[in-house]
């Protein structure tokens, strides 16, 4: 449910072909033949011929054009493999005007009609109408379908100054149309943004790519460009897919399911779930659960229905609460599988790495607490040193990440050099020896020794490390309770078939035993010796219950009886004989 939103390697190749459509296209610059792309934007003049270049020419000069019905155009682009479903709209972010405040010392050497432009700051923007005739008009977020954007000077809400290129123009009309903004002063030194917005669609993949480039005009001069592209898969927001819907229902099944048990668990422990570690990433982990599943219903929520019964569907709206989706997925993803170590702690060896984690936090924290010391101490003394040459140096964040940056190998002392050759090699040394060779490898000492204390635990005692928590002697009560209630369902849905084969096996055991029975009866009957008869009840009493084994040892014992007799009468068979023998031999000594 997750990875189908992605399109893996053939969605990478789309993303690519419209990047080279939009920003790996070079073009030249009016003044020089040095080629440039989108990248390279530095100025105004910069935007304008890479606008006019490139772009124009790739969009209006190299498509094939597609009537759509409603009168919508198309391009396609790519080898015809994927099309431009919108025209491309330019939306600009201006500040307003403001007075000029200068030292009265230097007043008289700047002209008096001079008008001033401060930072951009979204709640402050300028609405008011500009340009020739008032040509240019401000668009509110309700009448446009735009999304907001991060830059590096600031950030962007949804609306702003909207001016539409369709795509139904030839190229020398868009050209014109350009060159003509360009004259209007469409951008003007109370412009701080401007944004290049088209939506591109791989009809076999069903996939749209959402191109963002956007270039900022900082209040100190020069430009800025940034290019953003979302590709993503909106088919099962916007077509109805019943497969999605049921997998959907179940997702959301286990969801009220597992978080049934979490309730229950704090019902049961108390306070001693709260005390748990890993109970708050359990939470965290179904809060975003929740607040993933709260987002795909407002992505089917902007597909709105109009009047006439067609969807209406608001697509930039759309990528952006998908895009959100799956930012809060990728947080997510990574909890389910770092939550792997609470399962781990059931085998002792497995729960090493999370123990020595575990009992190395306190020591970690204090070495941190250092670390972040040294770090922003030098994080703002760079700034000051570079601020205001050095782009990594800008402001003391970006100072920082530069520098943590720097401690994996990312740097370049060259640059630091020649900005500044006395403070540039010092600062980068003292930084290097102090960070590098003395905290880290305290860090890594900190971490070694605690990791040599729980490994010879482990070898000493296998069962040491062994979660006995009351969250987890709970959660096994609960778990082995659930498993007898199962065994208990299956056993009882059986316990019917198991019955009628039991009353089956003693009626056939009864059956047999009459029919036997009834076999044998002249036999004992002609048994007159009252320890025979003996020996036969005795044999049945010690059966099994059902007669079988009293009747099998007594007909043994009868078959011996018999043999006995047997034997008897053949001796005393031989002995009359030997008798009439011996009378015999007497008689004719006698005679």
């Amino acid at each position: 449910m997750t990875f189908s939103e992605r399109a893996g390697v053939d969605g990478y190749f789309f993303t690519r072909s419209v990047k080279t459509l939009f920003s790996e296209t070079e073009f030249f610059f009016e003044d020089s033949k040095i080629e440039k792309t989108f990248q390279s934007i530095a100025t105004e003049s910069d935007f304008w011929s890479w606008l006019r270049g490139p772009t124009v020419n790739e969009v209006f000069g190299n498509g094939v054009y597609l009537a759509a019905e409603g009168g919508s155009y198309s391009t396609l682009f790519a080898e015809n493999r994927s099309m431009l479903l919108t025209g491309m709209r330019l939306r600009q972010f201006r500040v307003p005007h403001v007075d000029c405040v200068f030292d009265s010392r230097v007043s008289s050497r700047i002209p008096t009609s001079r008008s001033c432009s401060g930072s951009y700051y979204a709640p402050t923007q300028s609405t008011a109408t500009f340009g020739k005739r008032g040509r240019f008009r401000y668009s509110s977020p309700s009448t446009i379908d735009s999304i907001s954007l991060s830059g590096r000077a600031g950030q962007y809400p949804q609306g702003g100054f909207v001016v539409d290129i369709p795509l139904n123009m030839t190229l020398g009309e868009a050209t014109a149309f350009v060159s003509q903004l360009e004259d209007d002063n469409f951008v003007d030194t109370y412009t701080r943004a401007i944004t290049l917005e088209v939506i591109a669609f791989s009809p076999p993949l069903e996939m749209y790519s959402f191109v963002t480039q956007l270039v900022e005009f900082p209040l100190g001069g020069g430009a800025l460009p940034i290019r953003n592209y979302r590709t993503l898969s909106l088919a099962r927001y916007i077509n109805v897919y019943v497969g999605w819907i049921i997998a959907e229902v179940i997702f959301f099944g286990f969801l009220v399911f597992y978080t049934v048990i979490e309730v229950i668990l704090i019902t049961k422990i108390k306070k001693e779930y709260f005390r748990a570690f890993w109970s708050y990433f359990d939470m965290l982990n179904l809060l975003l659960f929740y607040v993933s599943s709260g987002i795909k219903i407002a992505c089917w929520a902007v597909i709105r229905v109009g009047t006439a019964g067609e969807a209406d569907i608001q697509l930039y709206q759309l990528s952006d609460l998908v895009n959100l989706a799956q930012n809060v997925n990728s947080i997510n993803m990574f909890l389910c599988f770092f939550k792997s170590f609470k399962y781990f702690r059931i085998y002792p060896r497995l729960t090493i790495l999370s123990n020595t984690l575990y009992r190395s936090a306190s020591d970690v924290a204090t070495f941190s607490a250092m670390f972040c010391v040294v770090l922003f101490g030098f994080a703002v003394a760079h700034y000051l040193a570079y601020g205001s040459n050095i782009y990594e140096f800008r402001n003391w964040q970006q100072s920082a990440f530069t520098l943590f940056r720097a401690l994996l190998g990312d740097f370049d002392v060259t640059e630091l050099q020649e900005q500044n050759p006395l403070l540039g090699p010092t600062f980068f040394i003292i930084f290097m020896l102090l960070s590098y060779l003395v905290l880290l490898n305290m860090f890594i000492a900190i971490v070694n020794e605690h990791y040599e204390d729980v490994r010879d635990q482990v070898k000493a005692n296998k069962n040491a490390l062994v979660d006995n928590s009351k969250k987890m002697q709970a959660f096994r009560s609960l778990a082995g309770k659930v498993g007898k209630t199962l065994t208990a369902f299956k056993s009882k849905k059986g316990g019917n078939k198991v019955q009628d084969n039991r009353d089956t096996s003693t009626s056939k055991n009864e059956s047999y035993r009459h029919m036997e029975g009834s076999k044998a009866e002249p036999g004992i009957k002609k048994v007159h010796d009252n320890s025979e008869a003996g020996l036969y009840l005795a044999g049945a009493d010690a059966g099994d219950g059902d007669g079988t084994a009293g009747y099998a040892g007594n007909r043994t014992s009868t078959e011996r009886k018999r043999r006995e007799r047997r034997t008897q009468k053949t001796k005393e068979g031989d002995g009359s004989k030997k008798d009439v023998g011996d009378g015999g031999g007497r008689g004719s000594e006698s005679e």
